[in-house]
């Protein structure tokens, strides 16, 4: 399966498991390693889940990963698609109300992995209208999801929103829908950080007040804020940018290996190691994968992009940390070396 129709498929899991704010890098802080053993541990759900119970453990383990894949996709959207007609007419309620809760996002997400075209005039108002940011942000991803041209035109206006982050999850959209010529300059500023000092980011939405004193809240605002700037908006502008594959977006990801956030590092160099720039890739996430200072997860998903390139300098590499005094390290330096070997 390449590279642009599994992000497709973990896009859609990413939403409808985890929510909007996990797997596309936003509010809570996740390394490229810690979503990938999620992912892992979503493929290999044993038949006792309900979603597997008409499949036989034996048939379910004779089947190859990318077979599991499909077919908890496929389980999860025929799921979705069953859910869709109560999902759509509660969402129409809530804006009939004009007022959503942050939990409200998981209703948008259901219509977006059934892909219901029904749910785009609803899901337009919530775009432009005053609502707010995590129920307009799931909007915006629904929107590209279910793949309709109709929210062309009002995806493109939001491009000028107030908030970098509906920007970005407008330009997303817009690439899903194939317009990626117009999602270009809105990934390319966030991907290389672009006059951060203008950019506007609501996390009023993200925190539970009730929780933290006002000093702590403030502290965990800017936190976010920092966050999102510096490394969760930029590692998703990349991944994006990796999508389109041009000659001018392959530029702007190999930039981004100098940038001082090891996530986009890590992002950047994962995305080009499936390219023939990989050779720009390769020092810069071999020096991720040394630096004791960071964690291992990190360090270990940095082995995993490196083995992306799938040659002989890449199974040199692992094979050097098949005696990596880190037990946690030399047992992926195995694992990634027979799945290249086909073991």
């Amino acid at each position: 399966m390449n590279r642009k129709l599994k992000n497709i498929l973990w896009g859609v899991i990413g939403s409808m498991l985890l929510g909007t704010g996990i797997y596309a890098g936003t509010s809570l802080k996740m390394s490229f390693e810690e979503a990938q053993q999620k992912k892992e541990s979503r493929k290999n759900t044993e038949t006792s889940g309900s979603q597997y119970q008409a499949m036989s453990q034996e048939k379910w383990k004779s089947m190859s990963k990318e077979e599991q894949q499909k077919y908890a996709v496929q389980e999860l959207e025929a799921k979705a698609k069953k859910e869709a007609p109560n999902n759509l007419a509660l969402l129409q309620k809530k804006l009939e109300k004009g007022k959503f809760h942050p939990a409200d996002s998981q209703i948008i997400i259901g219509l977006s992995g059934a892909k219901e075209k029904k749910a785009v005039p609803v899901l337009l108002e919530i775009l432009k209208g005053n609502y707010i940011i995590g129920i307009r942000k799931s909007a915006a991803e629904a929107l590209g999801n279910i793949g309709d041209v109709a929210a062309h035109d009002e995806l493109k206006k939001v491009l000028g929103d107030s908030d970098i982050q509906i920007k970005l999850e407008a330009a997303v959209a817009l690439l899903k829908l194939g317009y990626s010529q117009e999602a270009f300059p809105v990934l390319e500023m966030v991907a290389k950080r672009q006059n951060t000092n203008h950019w506007n980011i609501d996390v009023s939405d993200q925190i539970d007040y009730s929780n933290y004193s006002e000093t702590e809240t403030e502290i965990k605002r800017r936190e976010l804020i920092e966050d999102y700037k510096n490394s969760s908006l930029p590692s998703k502008a990349i991944r994006y940018l990796g999508e389109i594959g041009s000659k001018q977006a392959l530029n702007v990801i190999e930039s981004a290996l100098n940038d001082p956030d090891k996530f986009v590092r890590l992002g950047a160099g994962s995305v080009l190691m499936e390219t023939e720039k990989k050779e720009k890739a390769i020092p810069v996430l071999e020096d991720i994968v040394s630096d004791a200072t960071i964690t291992r997860s990190v360090r270990s998903a940095a082995l995993s992009a490196i083995a992306k390139g799938n040659g002989d300098k890449e199974k040199g590499i692992l094979i050097k940390y098949l005696k990596s005094d880190d037990d946690y390290l030399s047992k992926k330096a195995k694992k990634l070396i027979e799945k290249m070997e086909g073991k």
